[in-house]
């Protein structure tokens, strides 16, 4: 097998639930933060609330579940304010959620 495909399919690995734990942190952290005006707040609460209520409005259960938790954080995130994203996006992808929510970085802490 060609050295690029394994680098490729090793890389694919866990990929989709990667990506869900990443948003599902993000998501977590901009609930929790401040700056969010508390009405966005409702929309993955609502999410949420949807995908663990009995009531669905498809009959494809995992499938409109996911759909509709997946959409609901693509639009709080979208709607959030653009500065506290990309605060976070960098906090949850190197693994530093917790300094982001304690006020940022380093370098804008000793005002550098």
């Amino acid at each position: 097998m060609p050295e690029s495909y394994q680098r490729q399919k090793g890389r694919s690995r866990g990929g989709v639930w990667k990506v869900l734990l990443s948003d599902a942190r993000l998501v977590w952290q901009l609930m929790r933060d401040e700056r969010v005006p508390w009405y966005l707040k409702l929309i993955p609460a609502a999410a949420v609330i949807y995908a663990v209520s009995p009531v669905d409005l498809m009959p494809l259960d995992p499938i409109d579940d996911a759909a509709v938790v997946s959409g609901a954080f693509y639009l709080f995130k979208a709607l959030c304010p653009r500065e506290v994203v990309a605060e976070y996006t960098g906090a949850v992808v190197s693994g530093r959620a917790e300094s982001a929510q304690s006020g940022g970085n380093e370098n804008e802490r000793q005002g550098q």
